[in-house]
């Protein structure tokens, strides 16, 4: 009965209709997102064209325009589900109690599961080879993906100066410097190592190392002890 009283409150408040449409279109964007990953990655950008995403998501092409005006649009909105996989543990991570090294380690280690993951490694040459043909892609990117990458790097560090576990007057710059620190140098290798794949290398302890030189960096000074003073009798 209850089961009925709510039905009917949803039947007569136009929740019931607008739920279900809701999934859906989220669901589809999801397809779209996938697909358009597949086809960017197998055809590269200039090639690839949004009849063939709509094909391999089994959606119209009008579909994917009622989520993306563009293909540069679709593009970004593929990096963007990527940053935003890479942003889902901020939270998590902001939230935790370890010490700074633990935390630090924790938030790498889940960033580097995405950005060091097969799929977004090639997508990453994607980007660098399509970059002389649209050079104004890059600053796109840029801004869209590591810009927003490293606000939630910056929202860690800044909860861990405000536990007095770190010394940092910018956080900007702490940011980078984390970044290169861990997951650049892994990145950059697995770039320009075509043969090589994350679970190959030593990911962790790797990452370990670069935090404990960023810790040596930024971890507030240990306090000067003043010497006794004696009091003459």
């Amino acid at each position: 009965m209850a089961s009925d009283v709510v039905e009917d409150i949803k039947q007569r408040s136009g929740e019931a209709e607008v739920e279900r449409p809701s999934r859906t279109r989220i669901e589809k964007r999801r397809a779209v997102i996938d697909s358009a990953l597949e086809v960017f990655l197998k055809e590269g950008y200039a090639t690839a064209s949004m009849d063939r995403v709509a094909e391999v998501a089994g959606v119209s092409k009008r579909t994917i325009y009622n989520h993306f005006t563009s293909k540069e649009d679709l593009f970004l909105g593929v990096i963007g589900s990527m940053v935003d996989d890479v942003l889902a543990p901020v939270d998590q991570t902001l939230s935790s109690n370890k010490p700074a090294a633990q935390t630090l380690l924790d938030f790498a280690s889940r960033y580097a599961d995405v950005m060091l993951a097969n799929s977004r490694i090639s997508l990453h040459r994607l980007i660098l080879g399509e970059l002389n043909r649209f050079p104004s892609l890059g600053e796109i990117i840029h801004a869209s993906g590591y810009g927003r990458a490293k606000t939630g790097m910056a929202r860690i560090l800044e909860r861990l100066v405000l536990r007095e576990e770190l010394a940092i007057d910018n956080l900007d710059r702490a940011a980078d410097s984390f970044w290169q620190l861990t997951i650049a140098p892994i990145q950059r290798e697995l770039l320009f190592r075509f043969e090589m794949r994350k679970e190959d290398l030593p990911v962790t302890e790797r990452l370990a190392i670069g935090i404990d030189e960023f810790l040596k960096i930024y971890s507030p000074a240990a306090p000067v002890k003043k010497p006794a003073v004696r009091r003459g009798k």
